[in-house]
């Protein structure tokens, strides 16, 4: 199961100890009706009472449906972090009605644990010769986490680090993969580190030291997220895929992603196409990484970067480690293209409607909700990462992350979609507002 919260902090450090909250404690991932009280409206947000909360993180609920102002439906909306849950039937107060409502929860702790905790990094960690950038490099907080996977039957390595260029006042996080953990032993010497040579995965989060509203969503395999700067949405993902092959086919199929590749980038950078979970692109402006702001540790044991596009030039010149569909198969095969579903059998791509060239480029073609559908219907395509070296491989799914347009939806970032019952949030990549530039975050459990 997994979980969601939103949140507003101040700065990159507060940011990242909301999301250890969040990942190392009890959410709430359930709600069910036991008196659905009196007044309520569709839409109110109700606070659960009850319970130790853990630096304000209280869950919420949504009022989803009424009957004559009775509460019929309802789901959590935030999942909260408790040290000590709140005994059922929990109370709750806001909106519109009584306070008069009541609700049996379901929690769960996603199970994270913590391996290194550090206020003030002490690495030896230079990202100056590959990251790009120029300026005071100073290391913040470097976190440390191991997560347990479905059933506890994994191990999870992740971590991340607090970045900060004080010369041109960038906040930022840089995110990690490992194999293992050895307590004595610096960052950069930790067991399978994902950024070593020669394939070292350049993947940070772009933040600041003021106000940042958060959406953090936690499962078990998956610490992942966005960040709301102003106008601007950077995002975050580390831990498994959910892969296309057997463990032992593929047994550590972890999977890092920031929203750029240059250690010292602002969320404010301009004259770029920022990046964003399902369409990873690198920028190669100012001494930064045209590696990709993504990777993954292959079936090989090796670590490789994954990007979709580099500033500056077309989308079709990459084609080794991609991101599907913001980067269409190659070959194009509808044996292994589920645009084929969609389109011509002369296309069975995504080439028109998520353009290969330009940057960012123009659409021939727009993908429109489905009208007379008894309700518009906005078509969500899995983001799913493949590899065409040494041979074209479906490597796994990013999870709860999906690819959707924003064309003829009058979507817009932060908007919510409901597929099946399901409730998604949108989000625009960096600054971007290009209809194909979106990509959509599960928020239920």
């Amino acid at each position: 199961m997994s979980a969601t919260h939103n949140v507003t902090v101040t700065g990159h450090d507060e940011a990242l100890l909301r999301l250890l909250d969040l990942a190392t404690n009890d959410n709430a991932i359930a709600a069910a009706i036991v008196a659905g009280g009196t007044g309520y409206t569709v839409g109110d947000i109700l606070t659960v009472v009850g319970g130790t909360i853990i630096n304000s993180l209280v869950t919420t609920l949504e009022v989803l449906s009424v009957a004559a102002g009775v509460i019929d439906g309802i789901r959590v909306f935030n999942c909260g972090a408790y040290s000590a849950q709140p005994g059922n039937p929990v109370a709750v107060t806001g909106g519109t009605g009584g306070d008069d409502a009541t609700f049996t929860l379901t929690f769960e702790t996603q199970n994270w644990t913590i391996n290194r905790n550090d206020a003030s990094s002490s690495s030896s960690l230079d990202n100056l010769a590959v990251a790009g950038g120029s300026g005071t490099q100073v290391l913040g907080r470097e976190l440390l986490l191991q997560g347990p996977g479905n059933a506890g039957a994994d191990e999870i390595y992740v971590g991340f680090m607090g970045l900060e260029d004080t010369d041109v006042a960038v906040f930022n996080w840089q995110l990690f993969g490992f194999t293992g953990f050895n307590g004595g032993d610096d960052l950069v010497d930790q067991p399978g580190f994902s950024y070593v040579s020669p394939n070292e995965i350049a993947a940070f989060t772009q933040l600041t030291d003021g106000s940042i509203e958060l959406w953090i969503h936690t499962s078990p395999r998956v610490l992942s997220g966005v960040a709301r700067i102003g106008g601007t949405y950077t995002s975050w993902y580390v831990g498994f895929l959910n892969p296309f092959a057997t463990p032992t086919e593929y047994p550590y199929p972890i999977y890092i992603a920031g929203s750029c590749s240059k250690w010292n980038q602002s969320f404010s950078a301009s004259g770029l196409a920022q990046s964003g979970l399902a369409d990873p692109g690198s920028s190669s402006i100012s001494g930064g990484n045209t590696r990709g702001p993504a990777g993954l540790r292959f079936f090989d044991g090796t670590w490789q970067f994954v990007r979709n596009w580099n500033f500056g030039t077309t989308r079709s010149s990459f084609l080794d480690r991609c991101v599907y569909p913001g980067q269409t198969l190659a070959p194009t095969d509808a044996a292994y293209n589920p645009a084929s579903k969609f389109m011509q059998a002369s296309t069975m791509n995504w080439d028109t409607i998520i353009p290969s060239t330009g940057n960012p480029g123009s659409p021939q073609q727009t993908l429109r909700e489905t009208e007379d559908s008894g309700g518009n219907i906005t078509v969500l395509i899995p983001t799913i990462v493949w590899s065409k070296v040494p041979s074209l491989q479906i490597l796994g799914e990013i999870d709860s992350v999906f690819w959707g347009s924003a064309a003829g939806n009058n979507i817009l970032a932060q908007d919510r979609v409901i597929v099946g019952g399901v409730h998604y949030r949108a989000f625009q990549s960096g600054n971007r507002s290009e209809q194909f530039a979106f990509f959509f975050l599960r928020e239920d459990a």
